[in-house]
């Protein structure tokens, strides 16, 4: 069976992210986009609603970061986006 250069990249490498792609995005976009693409289903956020809470935090320029994902076993309220707050 041949093997597909361009499919085992997707599979195998971390989205290009670096460079001239990030060049071009919001920097505070790249680190939410690098955790979304992530290729362990455990290291990208639990929800979409997470996701988008990441999204709106970066787009508002807060800096302040998405919580991180909980780790396998812990109680992960999926369905409710993280809080964050501002001290």
């Amino acid at each position: 069976m041949p093997r597909n250069p361009a499919l085992l990249q997707q599979l195998q490498e971390p989205p290009p992210l670096d460079g001239e792609a990030a060049a071009r995005l919001p920097p505070a976009l790249v680190p939410v986009l690098r955790r979304a693409l992530a290729k362990q289903p455990g290291d990208r956020y639990p929800s979409a609603a997470h996701l988008a809470e990441a999204l709106r935090t970066a787009r508002s320029g807060s800096g302040v970061p998405a919580p991180p994902v909980a780790e396998p076993g812990e109680p992960e309220a999926a369905d409710q986006p993280p809080t964050i707050s501002i001290s």
